[in-house]
């Protein structure tokens, strides 16, 4: 039988899943007022790419879905109602900090989720 409640029972696509949706319930829970009280905004996709904030008063999280096969640079003056290009940044998924300017870098095919505390 196989038991993949531990890392050994897990083969890599499985460790894998398990690291992200843990990585994701880490975030859920660290930042669990803001997901809770938080207003939540979301943008028409632009280039493949779905984006959407949760915000307060003193930060946001952003979450950026790029679908296209290419990496795409979002301008932070897309979203004027958010002051993001002052905003310290802080890649979640990565857990790195992200020198400030005025754009986010999402690879292909993948999820960016970043922190702008303001």
């Amino acid at each position: 039988t196989k038991d993949a409640f531990t890392p050994e029972g897990r083969n890599a696509m499985e460790q894998h899943s398990f690291n992200y949706i843990r990585d994701l319930a880490n975030i859920r829970a660290a930042y669990a007022p803001l997901f809770e009280e938080g207003k939540r905004m979301q943008y028409i996709p632009n280039q493949g790419v779905y984006r959407g904030f949760i915000y307060n008063d003193s930060m946001a999280i952003g979450y950026f879905i790029n679908q296209s096969a290419t990496s795409q640079h979002l301008d932070l003056h897309e979203f004027p109602d958010l002051p993001l290009q002052d905003a310290e940044q802080i890649d979640l998924m990565g857990g790195t900090p992200i020198i400030k300017g005025t754009a986010v870098h999402i690879a292909p095919e993948s999820v960016t989720i970043v922190l702008f505390g303001y």
